[in-house]
């Protein structure tokens, strides 16, 4: 308990045009713009992500800013290089998200006082030693305080090539948890009404129906649209919906993957 798992993420285009993997394949930190919740924030939880259920069926939440810390402090991992342009998925082809590496150490910041990294350079003064030492009691204090533990030690990382760790999810209940990833390409038109918005936001953020608040809070919005904004979104709208004719978009969900948690 408290061990991130590791994981590896192929996709293969089985259809007959090319197709653009999203960043989160050469880089894991965009983990936490495509994730569903940011829907909430009005950022479309679109491509590339992992629907995680917890083993009482919840779906957890990435977190990276308190896997990472508030400055990545904390962040010891990266990703093998990848070339942005080179991740067309031609018909037929195969391809894996990059591999984590371990992350150079980074010594400053530029602006923000205290260390750009939390790993303790062998050359650091006994006062730095010391300070460091404080920010790692602050930080596992923060995060046994939320109920949340992953393995942040000092040890030396071990490596699993071609393989991608977990970043920003917290499993620290026992049991067992249900995992899969979900490419989402698909089109989501601009709502033109207060109940395709919350249509849209039960059917994409909260897959459930949304709380009353929320329902409250949208109709409120709609009551107070102006002309204005009603066109915008019209033509909007109608750009989307000339997209989608010409390419639809696509679905995809992997097989789920059970990943026992030992107390």
């Amino acid at each position: 308990m408290g061990e991130s798992p590791w994981y590896l993420l192929q996709a293969k285009n089985v259809g007959h045009k090319r197709r653009f993997l999203d960043p989160f394949w050469y880089d894991q930190a965009k983990l936490d713009d495509n994730s569903d919740y940011r829907a909430v924030y009005g950022v479309k939880g679109h491509e590339t992500y992992f629907e995680i259920r917890r083993p009482d069926g919840r779906v957890m939440t990435p977190d990276c800013m308190a896997a990472w810390g508030m400055h990545k402090e904390f962040r010891f991992w990266a990703n093998a290089e990848g070339d942005p342009k080179a991740w067309p998925l031609k018909p037929g082809q195969t391809m894996a998200a990059t591999a984590s590496i371990v992350a150079p150490v980074k010594m400053q910041r530029r602006n923000v006082m205290g260390p750009a990294d939390a790993r303790i350079p062998p050359n650091a003064t006994p006062a730095e030693r010391e300070s460091y030492a404080e920010l790692w009691k602050q930080y596992k204090g923060e995060l046994s305080e939320g109920g949340r533990a992953n393995d942040y030690s000092l040890e030396p990382k071990v490596l699993y090539p071609g393989y991608r760790i977990l970043e920003c999810y917290f499993f620290s209940k026992p049991g067992i948890y249900r995992m899969k990833a979900v490419m989402d390409e698909t089109h989501r038109p601009t709502p033109l009404s207060a109940e395709e918005e919350i249509q849209d936001k039960r059917k994409n953020l909260f897959r459930s129906e949304p709380p009353e608040a929320i329902q409250k809070e949208i109709r409120e919005k709609w009551a107070n649209m102006s002309l204005q904004q009603m066109e915008q979104r019209k033509k909007r709208r109608a750009l989307e919906d000339k997209w989608a004719r010409e390419d639809p978009g696509f679905y995809v969900e992997s097989n789920v993957v059970e990943v026992e948690v030992a107390p």
